[in-house]
């Protein structure tokens, strides 16, 4: 109620203070906005231009002073008693745990004891593996919530950078993980001189009594190439930075890898907001972090975990290494904070807004007829945090909606792009077809919309000529499941799949496949195209196999950890391409092989695409002989790594590769669209 009545105050004070400047003069930038308002679209309107191969752009520029927002520097103003939010104690706590599985059972007990003993507003694990969260989830549920996936961008799996909360005092306001490397957006490594994926994942926690917030980042970074590691720092500490603009207490944790002599520890505090919690201290230790479970004498033990923060809005009670308790290689760290009287936080007041000169271009792609590259400059707030995503909309001239999708922003990187360039397809229907792309800062803020139109002047494809779908069209008829294709498979089961007048649903302990992919491989070498219609479940971070060769080398539609996926076999690896997923939704995916690249399209649109690396080779295995729905392939057809909740409408597999103009038809001749 308290903190019901401080909004409601805050809200009235901002009224009477835009009444007051719409009665006087009000400079060009001068305007302020409500809190978790969203600006109103304004646009100005250039000269039409032509590009080439006939497609006309009438180029707008962004909004001008009329919807910029203007931003104090953090703390200039001082507020009155009633806005600010209470002073608040928070206590955190990291630690590796060590992904040694077979020790796991034997360290439980002490580990858990540990982390309820201390009672800790938020903990960042490292290293948690499958078999770590299972426990965590066990023992500690019933007073943590989780948040976070691995490092491959699954639920749980391997080394995830979880954070755990108290569910009881805090709500999750927003949270998400990032990849430490030049594509921080998906599961990703920062290069060849690395091990593996590394993540770092975040949360905005408000503690549901007081409305007071904090920020807590947790990771795990390399520890093979330290000019890798010196950028990853980097990474972090300027998503500390964006948060504590907007006005938060933030806390980094983690295992970084680094000690206090290094480059990157130098990099962490070149900023002067940021301190690290040993050193601020009221009551600290100089205990190593290291310990290999307590073989390394005291003395000798390597700093590599820590917890930093921004030192000016709270004062370090307490930083303490829990050095006698060896539940893993690494010591426990314990912080006690007190976080200072604080004005609420004002993340609605950093709007990612386009410069008022900025445009945005339409330009084929290649001979195609309706994919295109959208080139248009990064969107960022007045500090310079750029824009977290573009929500790209397409509508065509009768105003309905043809294209919807999120474009990463890449605000995660040290240096965001200056310039995004988005393929996307627009339609295989001559006409005119309205633009628009939205920057939304990394709290869900939106800003002014950038627009353009782009015409075609014919229409992109002869619906005659359009592939058949030669060695497999499955769908539902009267109940029963049917291959409609030249080959008439007759399509095997097992377990519990629910065929209904429309769908086939998939409960989680059964698959359908068919008898003998294997023998057409050679039909797919060259190119193939494999179209799949479903509706996503619930969970949407669950591993759903919704067509699959894989385990034999050959190609999958799949998708876990919030993502669709598309992955073929190039003979040494598997390569992915992924977009995310929305749960309880309908989408047409196709994935397309040409013999030399791979393409992943959501509803007509291309999401991604990248070369395969080496020719798809035929598989030798029998685990190919069957193409499965709900399941991985096996030698026995029985089907591996099964989860059900999802339903398929269809799938059809072509041994020609479809042309983007061929997907986008299919999509708006298809009987389900999201």
């Amino acid at each position: 109620m308290k903190h019901y009545l401080r909004t409601v105050l805050a809200v009235f004070l901002a009224s009477v203070l835009l009444l007051s400047a719409a009665c006087g003069s009000i400079g060009e930038d001068g305007i302020t906005t409500e809190p978790d308002r969203v600006s109103e679209p304004h646009q100005t309107t250039a000269d039409g231009v032509t590009t080439q191969d006939g497609v006309t752009t009438q180029e707008q520029s962004s909004s001008d002073a009329e919807s910029s927002t203007a931003q104090e520097p953090f703390g200039t103003e001082e507020p009155e008693k009633d806005e600010l939010l209470p002073a608040q104690d928070v206590r955190i706590f990291t630690i590796n745990v060590h992904n040694e599985v077979s020790t796991i059972t034997s360290r439980t007990p002490e580990m858990v004891g540990m982390l309820l003993e201390h009672a800790p507003d938020s903990i960042g694990v490292q290293e948690c593996v499958k078999e770590w969260a299972d426990v965590f989830d066990r023992e500690l549920s019933h007073k943590y919530g989780r948040v976070g996936v691995d490092c491959k961008g699954a639920e749980r799996g391997s080394f995830a950078t979880y954070i755990y909360y108290l569910k009881d005092k805090y709500t999750v306001v927003n949270s998400g993980t990032f990849w430490l490397s030049t594509t921080p957006d998906v599961p990703s490594k920062y290069g060849p001189t690395v091990d593996m994926n590394r993540t770092c994942t975040w949360a905005v926690l408000e503690n549901i009594e007081t409305g007071f917030r904090y920020v807590h980042f947790n990771t795990h970074l390399d520890r093979l190439d330290a000019k890798v590691n010196e950028i990853q720092v980097q990474m972090i500490r300027n998503q500390m930075l964006h948060f504590y603009e907007m006005g938060y207490p933030v806390f980094a944790t983690g295992d970084f890898n680094m000690q206090p002599s290094s480059q990157s520890y130098a990099y962490m505090l070149e900023d002067a907001r940021l301190g690290d919690s040993r050193s601020l201290a009221s009551k600290t230790t100089d205990v190593g972090t290291y310990s290999n479970y307590g073989a390394i004498p005291e003395v000798s033990r390597i700093l590599i975990d820590y917890c930093f923060m921004t030192k000016s809005n709270m004062e370090i009670e307490e930083f303490k290494v829990l050095k006698d308790v060896f539940v893993s290689d690494h010591s426990g760290v314990f912080v006690h904070a007190r976080v200072k009287e604080l004005p609420p936080q004002r993340e609605s007041a950093f709007v990612p807004q386009f410069d008022a000169s900025a445009t945005v271009s339409a330009e084929r792609i290649a001979d195609s007829s309706v994919s295109f590259h959208l080139r248009f400059p990064r969107a960022a707030t007045q500090d310079g945090i750029a824009a977290n995503v573009y929500r790209i909309e397409v509508r065509d001239g009768e105003g309905n909606t043809v294209l919807r999708k999120n474009v990463p922003g890449s605000s995660y990187l040290p240096t965001p792009p200056e310039f995004i360039l988005q393929p996307v397809a627009l339609h295989w229907k001559a006409g005119s077809y309205a633009v628009s792309i939205t920057p939304v800062s990394l709290m869900g803020v939106e800003g002014a919309p950038l627009n353009t139109t782009v015409t075609l002047e014919s229409s992109a494809i002869d619906p005659d000529e359009i592939a058949s779908a030669d060695l497999l069209e499955l769908s539902v008829k009267n109940g029963a499941v049917t291959d409609t294709s030249p080959n008439g498979y007759e399509i095997g089961q097992n377990g519990n799949v629910t065929v209904t007048n429309d769908a086939m649903v998939f409960r989680g302990d059964g698959n359908l496949r068919t008898p003998n992919l294997k023998s057409h491989y050679g039909k797919l070498l060259d190119g193939f195209a494999i179209e799949v219609t479903l509706t996503t479940g619930a969970d949407i971070l669950a591993d759903c196999r919704y067509a699959s060769n894989h385990h034999a080398g050959g190609f999958a539609i799949h998708s876990s950890g919030g993502n669709m996926t598309f992955s073929v076999h190039n003979g040494t690896e598997y390569r992915y391409l992924r977009t995310a997923i929305r749960a309880n939704t309908t989408y047409h995916v196709v994935g397309v092989y040409d013999g030399t690249s791979i393409y992943l399209y959501i509803d007509g649109a291309i999401e991604a695409v990248d070369a395969l690396g080496a020719p798809m080779g035929a598989p030798t295995s029998d685990s190919a002989t069957y193409l499965c729905f709900g399941a991985d392939s096996d030698a026995s057809g029985k089907g591996e790594n099964g989860k059900g909740g999802f339903t398929l409408h269809s799938v059809s597999l072509y041994s020609e590769p479809l042309s983007d103009g061929e997907v986008l038809y299919l999509y708006h001749t298809s009987d389900l669209k999201s």
